[in-house]
């Protein structure tokens, strides 16, 4: 399946004039021209939100920026959903051996505002959620998201951004609950009709109220090529380069992003989206021994995502998702594999 996937998505590249944005993930900060994200042993939360997707998540919910952006023809400069989600997840702890099988339900509501309706200065979103999972309480929380972001048009061609996110007992790209506050500034430069160009960098500071010891300044560099083929499809490619700086040493890591997704509507009212990232995390300060030898930690993870998305009209839409994560590492105990299914129903007015 992975070798299909990666060889479609080579082949919509090639087909593009020249070169081929995204999540910046994180599960990717908000655009400009679309409503702000609501762009969440140790818990590790599996990755569900109904939210408009952004460029780096790997999140459920990604085809449903369009139903936001999609409204009637009559514009308002605010607007609400309401969303629930079923989640299965095969292995809910990420552990190697015997793992743990989980439902989960999500129910939560967005508020958003912004000031235009394209190309808006200023947009503003606040997201809600209670989440229950039947496998541990540990993952039973209510989650609270607060993203701005401001947009400033500097030439035909160039668009900057500014975005900050405070997201209270969410689930970030590693599906650990914790605190997070995000500072993103962006640039958007437009090559041709068909091709955009992103760069951007970010400070994030995160916080775990069981965990203190993981508690870090992150911070993350890269860049994001976007090229429509045709009226219906879309080929992204990106890179982010990150490190993470823990309180306690071993917790500090350098981590490298590799994404590549394609988008598809099909008629009016189906989308399909389709991402593959390769991440790869090297651990300095934390040692493991291999051929009895200390070297540091280094983990590998693939993960492929599956979307689509079906509107049913009137505001109603029904969002079914599917996420493999395969995780190898050179500490053979920290390698898992993981299937999450997650159904989201959502309402937008």
């Amino acid at each position: 399946m992975i070798k299909a996937l990666v060889a479609l998505l080579v082949a919509c590249i090639a087909s593009s004039p020249l070169d081929a944005q995204v999540r910046t993930p994180p599960r990717k900060a908000p655009t400009a021209t679309k409503p702000a994200k609501p762009p969440v042993a140790e818990p590790q939360a599996p990755p569900v939100t109904a939210t408009p997707r952004v460029p780096t998540a790997t999140e459920p919910g990604k085809t449903a920026a369009k139903d936001t952006v999609r409204q009637a023809s009559r514009w308002r400069p605010y607007g609400f959903s309401a969303f629930t989600a079923e989640v299965f997840d095969s292995n809910i702890n990420r552990e190697r051996e015997d793992p743990t099988r989980a439902n989960g339900f999500v129910i939560g509501g967005v508020a958003r505002y912004q000031s235009a309706e394209s190309r808006p200065g200023f947009a503003v979103a606040y997201e809600a959620a209670r989440h229950t999972y039947t496998a541990s309480e540990q993952f039973d929380r209510i989650s609270q998201n607060l993203s701005v972001v401001l947009s400033r048009r500097l030439t035909k061609q160039v668009t900057a951004e500014a975005i900050g996110e405070a997201a209270l007992k969410g689930s970030s790209e590693d599906r650990d609950v914790g605190n997070q506050f995000l500072f993103l500034p962006r640039l958007n430069y437009r090559l041709d009709a068909a091709r955009r160009l992103r760069a951007f960098g970010a400070y994030r500071i995160r916080r775990y109220e069981t965990n203190p010891d993981r508690d870090a300044a992150n911070r993350y560099v890269g860049a994001e090529l976007r090229s429509d083929i045709g009226r219906h499809s879309r080929v992204e490619v990106g890179y982010r380069y990150e490190t993470n700086s823990a309180r306690s040493e071993r917790r500090s890591y350098v981590r490298r992003t590799y994404s590549t997704g394609l988008e598809r509507s099909f008629g009016r009212n189906d989308d399909l989206f389709a991402e593959l990232k390769f991440r790869s995390q090297r651990y300095p300060r934390r040692l493991v021994e291999v051929d009895d030898e200390d070297v540091p930690r280094h983990d590998y993870r693939l993960t492929p995502t599956l979307e689509w998305n079906h509107r049913f009209g009137a505001g109603f839409s029904l969002i079914a998702n599917y996420n493999f994560e395969n995780r190898t590492s050179n500490d053979p105990d920290n390698g898992y594999l993981d299937h999450v299914f997650a159904l989201t129903g959502r309402y937008d007015w």
